[in-house]
């Protein structure tokens, strides 16, 4: 996070006389402008001053560097995780689960996020203010499993023993430190690792296939038999997942499948706007109007932030317009 001499350089050529808010909204002008360019690449996490010197990086990457810029000039920023459509990738044969942060400022006229790297980042996601730490174990999460890949276990395992140091709660962390036991052979911490990954997270798929596995190796799989079902079966049961089950499949146009998918959970999370907000418009493309109405009405009625609504509204208008057509 350190402000190397070329960031400060650059923030010194900001007008002198202008305030923190102003230069830093000059900043971001030139951020979406294209003048302060940086390339995406999803495995580059690197440090500040290296993703300004090689204008490279992934959303981490660049959130960090925007942070960091934003606090020198004087604006107050913090770290904000996003909770996005789960994305999972296998890189010979580990398991990496992608989490998203992005940055939310405090400004005179209200919050202002600055999100990168996410396509189809919707205002509706659930977010949570995060300290930098959070954000700091995943960079060394992050550089850890690519040490994974390569190969580079020492220094995969400090990398990770930091980030679980930064953030013991997260389940992933674990997963990732399991796979690399097992790779250096060492079963019994590998299991370990999974299993505390499981009593983190009972809904982590991956520390599941990679607990049974183990233990199948081991000749103990009858001791955890089914254990995959029986995460798989809570999945289907959850209702954040089943939220972006069915978001894809309205996206797709799978109408029917959206709706019966919604169906299983809304009840269950009968304060969860997002679902209330899908089945709305899923029944209105269904022309169910009636459903639609009634659900749509308790999506608006649970809503308290205002750009959540601004955007619900945007998207009612955009959905009637293309209906009319």
């Amino acid at each position: 996070m350190a402000i190397s001499p070329e960031i400060r350089r650059y923030i010194d050529q900001l007008p002198g006389q202008a305030s923190p808010e102003e230069k830093w909204s000059l900043l971001v002008q030139q951020f979406r402008d294209g003048l302060f360019e940086v390339e995406f690449d999803t495995f580059a996490t690197l440090p500040v001053a290296e993703t300004f010197l090689r204008r490279k990086g992934n959303c981490l990457s660049v959130t960090m560097l925007l942070a960091a810029m934003a606090r020198e000039i004087g604006v107050k920023a913090s770290f904000n995780q996003v909770e996005v459509p789960p994305k999972q990738i296998r890189e010979r044969e580990v398991a990496v689960n992608f989490r998203h942060i992005n940055l939310l400022v405090e400004l005179p006229e209200g919050r202002q996020v600055i999100d990168f790297g996410v396509v189809d980042f919707d205002i509706a996601f659930a977010s949570a203010t995060v300290p930098d730490r959070v954000a700091l174990s995943q960079y060394y999460n992050n550089n850890a499993v690519a040490d994974l890949v390569s190969g580079e276990w020492a220094r995969a395992f400090l990398r990770l023993r930091k980030a679980v140091e930064l953030a013991p709660g997260n389940s992933d962390f674990w997963v990732n430190l399991g796979v690399l036991y097992e790779r250096v052979g060492e079963y019994d911490l590998a299991t370990d690792a999974f299993i505390q990954a499981l009593q983190l997270n009972r809904l982590n798929l991956v520390a599941a296939r990679n607990l049974e596995r183990v233990a199948n190796d081991a000749g103990h799989g009858g001791l955890i038999g089914g254990l995959v079902t029986s995460v798989e079966r809570l999945r289907n049961d959850d209702p954040g997942l089943v939220y972006f089950e069915a978001r894809d499949a309205y996206e797709e146009g799978k109408y029917a499948e959206a709706k019966r998918l919604l169906k299983r959970v809304v009840n269950k999370a009968a304060d969860d706007h997002r679902l209330h907000f899908l089945m709305g418009i899923t029944s209105y493309r269904l022309q169910d109007f009636g459903e639609s109405t009634r659900h749509l009405r308790e999506a608006f009625a649970l809503v308290r932030d205002r750009q959540i609504k601004k955007g619900y509204r945007r998207q009612l208008f955009e959905l009637k317009q293309s209906a009319n057509l």
